[in-house]
């Protein structure tokens, strides 16, 4: 689909057809849709293809007078079959034409609704070099709402395993740290694409626009920070919550037969799932339960608690 917007008056306006001038913002475009594009706008096809490809990684470029923008942006979605929340990343291009500003994605998301929707403040079509940081300052600020939505969402779920130990949180879990990971991939490319637009080779940047770039920039860095943070506090604390769930009377006293029948035998079993739930974890790292107060003052696994044996220095079941 592809729509025509014009600031009027201060005010994000929606046109009946093209304009000089206007942005072009073309989600989910069919084949003639982007014959249009090409033909009627002039824009070059590679840069409408790579927009369109979700795999394609953050960066700008330019040619023949268009740039050519490429941002990882977040959004959530749910997994019906197993009924959780899932936060990954999709791309959206952004085309500078000498007349026109273009965004192309091939989905709808809410950073292009936003500013579609006129719920962004200040923004001028005709000043293509301020929207675009108007686009990157909005997604910065996306990125970091849904980390701290992870935050709380990990912690309620880890409040729900104490309490029944189903397999729906433990998925719960395993998707957030996933999420974290394509936040964490996402949010490096961006920052890398903006530090080369910073440069101010390939976009003219005056200086109100250098000062909100560096905002920008600044946006991006504190949500890597958040990122790395909550992803250490998972991975610290996902592998104990793995092992307890094991230990459920279910699991405990399951026939060994039938472990032996499915994985070739239980140990191997225990292995894959410690594994699956993010690797060996070292035993200074804190864990969810059976902990006990180390020679630090920290929280440390216990190895001589029931159920755990240590090898070297790692903690496991």
């Amino acid at each position: 689909m592809i729509k025509f917007y014009k600031t009027q008056e201060n005010r994000m306006t929606e046109l009946p057809k093209y304009s000089e001038g206007c942005w072009v913002s073309a989600v989910c475009p069919t084949p003639d849709e982007i014959h249009y594009l090409i033909e009627e706008l002039g824009v070059d096809a590679q840069y409408i293809s790579a927009a369109l490809d979700e795999e394609e990684s953050s960066r700008i470029e330019s040619e023949d007078g268009q740039t050519l923008v490429i941002i990882d942006v977040p959004y959530m979605e749910e997994e019906q079959e197993e009924k959780t929340v899932v936060y990954t990343t999709t791309s959206i291009g952004i085309i500078l034409t000498p007349a026109n500003f273009i965004t192309v994605s091939a989905r709808e998301t809410l950073i292009i609704n936003e500013f579609a929707e006129g719920r962004v403040k200040g923004v001028q079509t005709h000043q293509k070099t301020r929207f675009l940081l108007a686009i990157l300052l909005r997604v910065a600020a996306r990125f970091q709402i849904y980390l701290k939505q992870i935050d709380r969402l990990s912690l309620a779920t880890e409040t729900q395993l104490h309490r029944s130990m189903q397999n729906k949180e433990l998925f719960q879990l395993l998707g957030l740290e996933k999420s974290l990971v394509y936040f964490s991939t996402s949010l490096k490319s961006n920052e890398l694409t903006l530090e080369k637009i910073l440069r101010g080779r390939i976009i003219k940047l005056y200086e109100e626009d250098q000062d909100l770039l560096e905002d920008v920039l600044i946006e991006i860095k504190q949500a890597i920070e958040m990122c790395n943070i909550y992803s250490g506090i998972l991975s610290g604390t996902h592998g104990c919550l793995c092992l307890d769930h094991l230990q459920q009377p279910q699991h405990r006293d399951e026939d060994p037969g039938s472990c032996h029948h499915r994985h070739g035998h239980s140990e191997h079993c225990l292995w894959l799932l410690w594994h699956e739930c993010g690797g060996l974890q070292r035993c200074d790292h804190v864990c969810a339960h059976r902990r006990h107060p180390g020679t630090d003052g920290a929280q440390h696994c216990d190895p001589g608690q029931t159920g755990y044996v240590q090898v070297n220095d790692l903690c496991i079941l």
